[in-house]
């Protein structure tokens, strides 16, 4: 150091946060949210616990989402929604008869394999048994299945108060909740022989 020469410290120019564009932000919103819904359910998530999980602000959240109900919706549109695309399509073309098994495998692959989907089904169930929200919307492949069981099975009996596909859906989500609670990690089921084994419950005299 030269005598009499002030003393200079380098200064680093800290680099600039990278922004979050407003799609980003959404997806990372709703996955974060959907993960944490499933798992604790509506009143057991903080919008505060997921602002954290997702790093962003809780008015970030609030602007996309408007409120709570608001984001979970979202969560159950986006998780509900690509599965009845799924069952759908298995709907599409062909006799009633035809149409039935495909589209009831494809609902108990998804069922048995998906945790996020078996949980936002489980609050379909619990919402419409809520007196407030009776009127609600059934899950949209619901109406169309139950109408094709319908007319392959004229001896379908469906349980007190439930369609032929509520009943259906109502019997593949009690035995995935058992299947995933008994083995987690273990082999996946046969989803076209649990789709037989359902429909013969449900058609049974």
């Amino acid at each position: 150091m030269t005598p009499g020469k002030p003393t200079t410290r380098s200064k680093r120019t800290p680099k600039a946060k990278r922004p979050v564009s407003t799609s980003d932000a959404r997806a990372r919103i709703l996955e974060v949210a959907t993960g944490r819904f499933a798992t604790k359910g509506f009143a057991g998530v903080s919008m505060r616990e997921i602002a954290a999980g997702c790093q962003l602000t809780l008015p970030t959240l609030y602007h996309h989402f408007g409120h709570k109900r608001g984001l979970f919706l979202a969560c159950r549109a986006a998780v509900l929604g690509d599965a009845a695309a799924q069952v759908r399509a298995a709907l599409a073309g062909g006799d009633a008869r035809d149409r039935v098994l495909p589209a009831t495998v494809v609902l108990c692959g998804l069922l048995f394999g998906d945790a996020r989907l078996l949980a936002f089904v489980q609050f379909e169930f619990h919402d419409r048994a809520h007196s407030s929200r009776r009127g609600s919307r059934r899950w949209d492949p619901l109406p169309e299945l139950s109408a094709a069981i319908e007319a392959a099975h004229p001896r379908v009996r469906p349980m007190a108060g439930l369609s032929a596909a509520e009943s259906m859906v109502a019997v593949v989500v009690g035995h995935a909740l058992v299947h995933r609670a008994r083995s987690p990690d273990g082999p996946a089921v046969d989803a076209e022989q649990f789709a037989n084994h359902a429909l013969a419950l449900l058609t049974m005299a």
